[in-house]
């Protein structure tokens, strides 16, 4: 019995468009040629409702993933200028990003004067930035295939390719496996499991007190304002108010704390606020 089947010459896309390959050619190059290709908006106006979704917490098409009929884009006009300027910019995201992020829209919602869409970041992001800020990365390996091979000391969490490289700080903070493949299945709640790790997981604090920068810092900024505005500025991208100061101080004095011990503690505080963990 012949179990070959026969090859797929001419494959139809979407709206009846028909592929023509020639003896030996790979389908997928084919493939991905059109599905980016300026005269195929669809892709594009799909990445970017996917990226101002990311940023601002809700899609122009929203669930992103559900493109039917039946759901149409609440600013149509807005969707096709940022289609547009997505396929200008040459698919580069990191751009497109940036223009979100220096938009009318997102400033209004960070600023309060619009209907806030903050949540919380995506587990990968939470990962990274903590190690990033301590110094001290997490250490990566995969099952597949045996035996273990482990990813380079520094590997971020956002580039490994594959889903089925974890670790339990990952899973807690709702990373998604390869079969999830749908946005809001995306786990994005703060829930008392991620809080009690934050207060109170001994890698979290171990990660704080054997921080190359963190101790650098220390070592570097010796008076108490010193210490509080680099390990903000470290972690919250943003100099202490007064109000802060005045409260750091005021509790370095009341505890007789040294330099390290209220970094540290800042350090561990601001891990855990809202401001950190969230994307407004």
């Amino acid at each position: 019995m012949d179990y070959h089947l026969k090859p797929l010459t001419n494959p139809v896309l979407i709206e009846g468009k028909s592929l023509t390959l020639t003896e030996n050619e790979d389908w997928r190059k084919v493939y991905v040629d059109w599905l980016t290709a300026s005269s195929n908006k669809r892709f594009a106006a799909v990445m970017a409702n996917r990226l101002w979704y990311w940023v601002l917490g809700q899609g122009l098409v929203n669930e992103p993933d559900d493109w039917g009929a039946q759901n149409p884009p609440s600013k149509a006009e807005l969707l096709n200028y940022l289609t547009n300027k997505f396929i200008a910019s040459g698919y580069d995201m990191k751009a497109f990003v940036r223009e979100i992020l220096m938009s009318y829209p997102f400033q209004c919602a960070n600023s309060g004067v619009g209907t806030s869409n903050s949540q919380r970041l995506n587990a990968e992001v939470i990962v990274d930035a903590i190690a990033d800020i301590t110094g001290i990365s997490d250490q990566y390996s995969s099952r597949v295939p045996e035996p273990f091979s482990y990813f380079p000391i520094g590997t971020h969490s956002l580039e490994l390719g594959d889903a089925t490289v974890s670790n339990t700080t990952l899973e807690l903070f709702g990373r998604a496996s390869r079969d999830v493949s749908l946005e809001r299945q995306h786990i994005k709640d703060l829930n008392a499991r991620q809080l009690l790790f934050l207060m109170n997981s001994s890698e979290l604090e171990n990660k704080i007190k054997k921080s190359p920068m963190l101790n650098e810092l220390c070592e570097t900024q010796l008076t108490v304002d010193d210490i509080s505005k680099a390990v903000t500025l470290t972690i919250l991208s943003r100099y202490p108010t007064i109000e802060e100061l005045q409260l750091y101080n005021s509790y370095a004095a009341k505890n007789k704390l040294t330099t390290k011990q209220l970094c540290y503690d800042l350090a561990w505080l601001e891990l855990n606020s809202t401001e950190f963990l969230y994307n407004h």
